[in-house]
């Protein structure tokens, strides 16, 4: 809140400090078509990066390393707790199971000024989620390296982060309502393109289209 006469922040009395710090891991598989995930949440250990914790966590989950385990969000929660979001990805040979992602949706706070939407649920931070690392798998070459080894979970998460709809929480929901309905949009429709691995592609990679994944 800010203060009108001198432009400074206001302390808000309805917010505490942030006295806790929780990662919640977002456990994301694909049959190739669709995409599940399945969510844990826990006090970040003493002594332990947050990056280590969600890194274990999904170990713990699937008895082996996740190909990617990578920071996708943050927020606050009354009263007091700092939530960090991971996604992690497992191994090409995975079998999908979860809760099936159904209409995803971004949300959007409609405030230029303040982000925070007013309510959010797992789905929504799902969703962000895919979409942040749509965005890895484009622009990263670290992650893009390990997309091409398992075309078929990333082309899903492609596919879908670039139909999901970012609005505020009415808007958002109607429009992804709308899509899912859409039986003639189909996710192998909206994927990402080869980027080139030599010349100055990095200087033209954000207009590149997106297409698909290449195995390999």
């Amino acid at each position: 809140m800010i203060n009108n006469a001198t432009g400074r922040a206001m302390t808000d009395d309805r917010l505490a400090p942030v006295r806790a710090i929780d990662v919640e891991l977002v456990l994301l598989t694909s049959n190739g078509e669709t995409l599940r995930y399945r969510m844990r949440r826990f006090p970040l250990p003493g002594g332990v990066t947050p990056d280590e914790a969600a890194l274990s966590a999904s170990i713990e989950d699937s008895g082996a390393p996740p190909t990617v385990c990578h920071s996708t969000s943050w927020r606050y929660e009354a009263p007091g707790a700092l939530v960090l979001t991971y996604a992690a990805l497992p191994g090409p040979d995975h079998v999908a199971t979860g809760e099936l992602l159904e209409a995803p949706a971004v949300l959007s706070s409609g405030d230029p000024l303040r982000p925070t939407p007013p309510e959010v649920h797992d789905h929504h931070v799902v969703a962000h989620a895919i979409r942040h690392l749509a965005l890895l798998a484009r622009e990263d070459p670290t992650v893009r390296a390990v997309a091409s080894a398992d075309p078929r979970t990333w082309n899903a998460i492609i596919a879908t982060a670039e139909r999901m709809p970012t609005d505020t929480h009415t808007a958002a929901h109607a429009a992804a309502a709308g899509l899912a309905a859409d039986s003639t949009a189909g996710l192998s429709e909206a994927c990402l393109p080869d980027i080139p691995t030599t010349g100055p592609h990095h200087l033209h990679r954000r207009e590149l289209p997106f297409g698909s994944i290449p195995a390999g």
